[in-house]
């Protein structure tokens, strides 16, 4: 749904629009754009991810490269409207269950290039609950993304990963992180 006058009145969900939408964002450069990342996949393929240029009139759907079309988590790089990186797994089973099922990875695109897997410097998928992931926009091409295995920065654009040090408890391997927010101090 989306409002245009504040939330006085609102508009249903266009027919071609995201249906199951687990995060949606905006940005700054490019203010009319919208990008979901969904559930919708698992019912109808290609699916999960989609953008809209005309603040969700209407919609279409980039996948190419992308195996895993539940999406979860998202983000869009703070300098370059055209990078996202979204967490992706087979189903919403493997998505959101502890670790023993669990099977989650990462994608990357910028501009029209295809989705791309990306691994380097992040924990094995096997295991890893549907991550979530941000950006703070005082770093430019650098993304984060928190984990049930720990929390880790990309510095280059979302290509490759490293731990951040920081004490992680046991229990935390099973929790499903529901958020995460970056802030310079």
């Amino acid at each position: 749904m989306r409002s245009l006058d504040g939330g006085e009145h609102w508009e249903d969900r266009q027919p071609d629009g995201p249906f199951d939408t687990h995060t949606l964002l905006m940005h700054p450069q490019a203010p009319n754009r919208l990008y979901s990342a969904a559930g919708d996949g698992l019912r109808t393929p290609g699916r999960g991810y989609s953008e809209s240029e005309d603040a969700g009139k209407s919609w279409y759907r980039p996948d190419e490269g992308l195996h895993y079309h539940y999406l979860w988590g998202m983000s869009v790089d703070p300098a370059d409207p055209a990078t996202v990186v979204v967490s992706a797994s087979p189903d919403a089973y493997k998505a959101h269950h502890e670790r023993n099922h669990a099977y989650s990875t990462l994608y990357r695109k910028t501009g029209s290039q295809n989705w791309q897997e990306v691994r380097e410097g992040l924990p094995d998928s096997q295991g890893l609950i549907a991550p979530v992931l941000a950006s703070n926009p005082d770093e430019a091409h650098t993304f984060y993304v928190l984990t049930n295995k720990g929390l880790y920065r990309s510095p280059d654009a979302g290509q490759s990963w490293e731990p951040l040090t920081l004490a992680w408890r046991e229990e935390y391997l099973t929790q499903h992180q529901q958020a995460l927010v970056v802030q310079t101090l």
